[in-house]
């Protein structure tokens, strides 16, 4: 499934599955995923990101040239 896309601080994006929930306080992010588990936390700078909290299996890139955070995760099917 393709990824959606919200718009971060700075320029910066970040493409997860649509049932993470993506919260923020100014620049500073927190994911949660589809059984609302912090699984990532961040904060944007202009040129990097600060990460300060991720789940033991959570599976993402970034791309500091294009400004994207990817995360790949996705619900396991029942």
């Amino acid at each position: 499934m393709k990824p959606a896309e919200q718009k971060l601080w700075n320029g910066w994006t970040m493409a997860a599955h649509k049932d993470h929930r993506l919260y923020s306080n100014g620049n500073d992010y927190v994911l949660f995923d589809w059984d609302d588990d912090v699984v990532l936390g961040f904060i944007v700078h202009e040129h990097m990101i600060e990460v300060y909290k991720t789940s033991w299996n959570l599976k993402y890139s970034i791309d500091i040239r294009n400004k994207v955070i990817v995360v790949k995760n996705e619900p396991e099917e029942e």
